[in-house]
């Protein structure tokens, strides 16, 4: 569920940006036309809560002079950004090695969030052709994260659980992401780093495996905080 609402000030205009995904209420907000977006995540409890949560917001904000208008089909929230493949083709990146290796860490995990389907649907339009390849495995795990994100990856086109979890798993000073990709793909520590683990499919259905496991922890976790 998503509402998008807009308010009419004397020189700007005011919108606001409300999401239901799963039990949580994403809430964004800003200037039409300026940059400078405000956004904050309310954990609802369940589904059903997260939708009354955001009518009963909507609501609050109509009597306070917003109104429900279209949400605009460029409109871009999520300024989260997790990694770039660019961050690690610096002096420490391996001179003996082809610069799509600093894709591959960032790019198994993407792919994993693909195939679980925590992707939103403009997000799966724009991108279909791509993610058909992907999911049929025509191309690499990582090739989605090079041809069609350029090597970024942000929140744009994440479902609010997708966020949640990347967030909390994936960030690589307090995730578990980086420990648990070694410890799958590198268990003797025989490579020379991070960037030497090969781009196979193998290598993915060894780590989804181990990915699965984390976000359904995350998930017992989350639901008793």
């Amino acid at each position: 569920m998503k509402q998008y609402l807009t308010k009419q000030n004397r020189k700007t205009v005011d919108f606001i940006l409300l999401e239901a995904d799963d039990k949580f209420v994403r809430h964004s907000s800003g200037k039409v036309g300026k940059s400078g977006i405000t956004n904050s995540t309310l954990n609802a409890g369940s589904h059903d809560k997260a939708i009354e949560e955001v009518k009963l917001q909507v609501q609050n904000l109509i009597d306070s002079g917003f109104v429900i208008t279209e949400s605009p089909k460029n409109l871009t929230t999520n300024d989260v950004v997790f990694d770039k493949a660019k961050w690690h083709v610096n002096d420490d990146f391996p001179s003996d090695l082809d610069q799509h290796q600093s894709y591959v860490h960032s790019g198994l995990f993407i792919c994993w969030l693909i195939d679980k389907g925590f992707i939103d649907d403009d997000f799966k339009t724009e991108n279909l052709d791509g993610i058909n390849l992907l999911t049929s495995r025509q191309v690499a795990p990582s090739q989605f994260y090079v041809d069609y994100l350029d090597g970024v990856f942000n929140a744009e086109g994440l479902t609010l659980i997708a966020i949640k979890f990347t967030t909390d798993y994936f960030d690589f000073e307090k995730g578990n992401y980086v420990t648990d990709y070694l410890a799958t793909l590198d268990p003797s520590d025989s490579l020379p780093s991070l960037f030497h683990v090969a781009d196979t499919w193998g290598n993915y259905d060894k780590l989804k495996l181990v990915i699965n496991k984390r976000f359904t922890e995350w998930k017992q976790t989350d639901t008793k905080e």
